[in-house]
């Protein structure tokens, strides 16, 4: 498939995946699953937040220091720790570059989910507190980049640390073969076959979001199970800049911001949401497959579905319209 860049301008992904619609009136469920947006609160206008977050010792930090959770009295620590992990996974799978009204939306309706769970009602979310959350965007795309990093020398044949003239031809030779039509990301770079199957990105996925039993993964399986196209796209933007940083034929460290691979980003969208319209049934499987295989490495056991299908519903409802529900026979007819 041939990598267009997007031209200064572009919209953003969702306006992508909007424009994707457009053209494909038949398009499957799995393109707009795998770019959605978090899951919303229910209307925390009904019920609106009352507690107030106390400080540690009742003493408010001092001007400009910096915040952090433990500045705050429990159970505000922890609730901001689930709402950061959350909001991490969705820079990952929904959206790595949000806008500043995407971050606040994101962050006061994950804040009501979590905090309404108190007996006593959700917390009020300050915004000293609001953007505690909010500036984990940049920590969650560097630790996803500091992830993929170690795995691309090995992955394609770089070398660190020399000032040897044929070791640096040899990675200016390998770093053009690999940037040269996108090829890095194909199982095989030099005849282009095998789309987004290149080991590095299972192994991507498996290191970043599926560690350990305790991993994002895990943890908000909803944003992983199937891997998102999101995460795929931005998974190739860190792989193809941390090429980059061996465009001389020396590794030179750079830093990993928004301004430089947003662009980036959704052309690796664009491109693999057109590969996943090409036959939707096939993709959708490889995409929870690839979910399945790095969960099952964890020893995690599946998410498994309800039983229920078509054929079964109705039976049972047949079978309840035909019972009253206060007659020992309906009591799993005891005593047969």
């Amino acid at each position: 498939m041939r990598r267009i860049a997007p031209k200064h301008g572009t919209s953003s992904p969702p306006h992508l995946v909007s424009q994707m619609h457009a053209r494909s009136g038949s398009r499957s469920s799995i393109i707009k699953h795998r770019t959605s947006s978090p899951p919303r609160s229910s209307s925390p206008v009904d019920i609106p937040p009352q507690k107030v977050s106390l400080f540690v010792g009742n003493q408010a930090p001092f001007k400009g220091q910096r915040a952090n959770v433990k500045d705050y009295e429990e159970p505000v620590p922890t609730l901001l720790l689930k709402v950061i992990r959350e909001y991490s996974a969705s820079i990952w799978a929904c959206h790595p570059f949000p806008s500043q009204q995407q971050q606040g939306g994101w962050a006061n309706s994950m804040w009501y989910n979590v905090s309404r769970q108190d007996p006593e009602g959700a917390y009020v979310l300050t915004e000293r507190m609001r953007k505690l959350i909010t500036s984990r965007g940049s920590h969650a795309r560097g630790y996803l980049k500091d992830k993929i990093c170690p795995l691309v020398g090995p992955a394609y044949g770089f070398k660190t640390l020399t000032d040897k003239p044929a070791i640096i031809a040899k990675n200016l030779k390998i770093y053009t073969s690999l940037i040269s039509n996108s090829s890095f990301h194909y199982k095989d770079p030099c005849s282009l076959s095998g789309y987004c199957g290149h080991s590095i990105i299972l192994d991507a996925v498996r290191g970043i979001w599926f560690n350990n039993q305790a991993a994002p993964g895990l943890e908000f399986s909803s944003y992983f199970s199937p891997i998102r196209i999101v995460s795929l796209a931005l998974i190739l933007t860190a792989i193809e800049f941390c090429i980059q940083e061996f465009s001389t034929g020396r590794f030179v460290q750079a830093v990993f911001d928004e301004k430089d691979n947003k662009l980036r980003f959704e052309a690796h969208l664009q491109d693999l949401m057109e590969w996943a319209e090409l036959k939707p049934d096939i993709t959708d499987k490889i995409l929870q497959k690839m979910h399945d295989r790095c969960r099952k490495g964890t020893g995690a056991a599946m998410d498994l579905g309800g039983c229920l299908n078509d054929k079964t519903r109705q039976r049972a409802l047949l079978e309840l319209e035909a019972r009253t529900g206060d007659t020992d026979t309906d009591s799993n007819e005891e005593g047969r």
